[in-house]
């Protein structure tokens, strides 16, 4: 019998994800000091979790539970990570003038 993914922990993750990086904003707006772990990693998981609140199997087909999806999952999870370092990038550039 195939696994079940649904939304419940994408979207935990969105929030969770969306939550830290709007914390880690206000403590560089205040403290001038920038967290490269917050700035790089947890936007790559909230392009994970975002990819998940579209097709639950995204979130989960880079690691060990996603072993039996195809790889069009897989590479459209690399993709949305992939937009989550790229969104990174941008805060790095634009925002934060690093």
């Amino acid at each position: 019998m195939p696994e079940q993914f649904d939304r419940k922990l994408p979207a935990i993750f969105a929030i969770g994800t969306t939550a830290l990086l709007v914390l880690h904003h206000w403590y560089a707006g205040t403290e001038g000091r920038v967290f490269f772990f917050v700035l790089f990693l947890v936007p790559m998981v909230g392009g994970l979790a975002i990819g998940g609140l579209i097709y639950p199997p995204i979130l989960f087909a880079l690691g060990p539970r996603g072993r039996d999806l195809p790889r069009s999952t897989k590479a459209l999870s690399a993709l949305f990570s992939l937009g989550g370092l790229c969104f990174g990038l941008y805060l790095a550039r634009f925002v934060y003038k690093m």
